[in-house]
């Protein structure tokens, strides 16, 4: 109860939202594609709570939908999923997240434009991505394995017309070991990154967002970027 003051705090919450989105649409350069959370079945989350799940974020998710798009249902819009069918190891939500939030958002005649997806590829720790080969071999790979696996979710939950229909968009990736002026690290990670975009693009993602280390207030250009 002390998560979400629910229904008043969901509801200025969807109305907020809708309102932004009615802002946008009267701008000449407006956003096309929006989020509806980040990352929520973790414990860093704001409003977190151990019993969170696809089915409670799956219900509030199509709320948003439903009102955001009736301001303009040209826009795109992003549920937060897990690119495996898999209980979360640990424990950070309960059930199968994509499958469960799914159901809840069709339960409301919803169906997502798009999956968020984050990942965060260990470049090989404190070593640096140089050292570790699995970066531009087994790790691109994820990516393939993933749409293989987010396909087959789809497929099982909505049914075989909805692949293709929701699109992925990794809207936050990068690997470790990119804050360095290491050039042999550089160029691995800016291997990767080149590798990892054409991946996304190879399997038909929506789209790409790389984290950029200005995010976390470190304004430092490292050669990567020039890459």
């Amino acid at each position: 109860d002390d998560v979400c003051d629910y229904p008043s705090a969901h509801i200025n919450a969807v109305n907020a939202a809708a309102g932004w989105v009615q802002d946008q649409s009267s701008r000449p350069v407006c956003a096309q594609y929006w989020e509806i959370g980040n990352e929520i079945g973790g414990p860093w989350e704001v409003g977190y709570f151990p019993t969170i799940s696809g089915t409670f974020y799956g219900n509030y998710f199509a709320d948003f939908v439903l009102n955001m798009k009736a301001a303009n249902p040209n826009i795109k819009i992003g549920a937060c999923a897990e690119p495996t069918n898999d209980l979360q190891p640990w424990g950070w939500y309960l059930g199968y997240w994509d499958h469960d939030t799914l159901l809840a958002a069709q339960a409301k005649g919803v169906v997502p434009d798009f999956f968020i997806i984050h990942s965060y590829q260990n470049g090989g720790g404190n070593g640096g991505a140089s050292n570790n080969p699995t970066l531009l071999g087994s790790q691109v790979n994820q990516i393939a394995q993933w749409t293989s696996n987010m396909n087959t979710i789809i497929q099982s939950t909505l049914g075989a017309q909805y692949v293709g229909q929701i699109g992925y968009y990794m809207t936050e990736w990068n690997s470790s070991g990119t804050d360095t002026y290491d050039r042999p690290s550089c160029y691995v990670n800016a291997m990767f990154r080149a590798q990892y975009i054409l991946e996304m693009a190879k399997h038909n993602w929506t789209g790409s967002n790389p984290w950029i280390y200005d995010y976390d207030g470190n304004y430092s250009v490292f050669p990567v970027w020039y890459v």
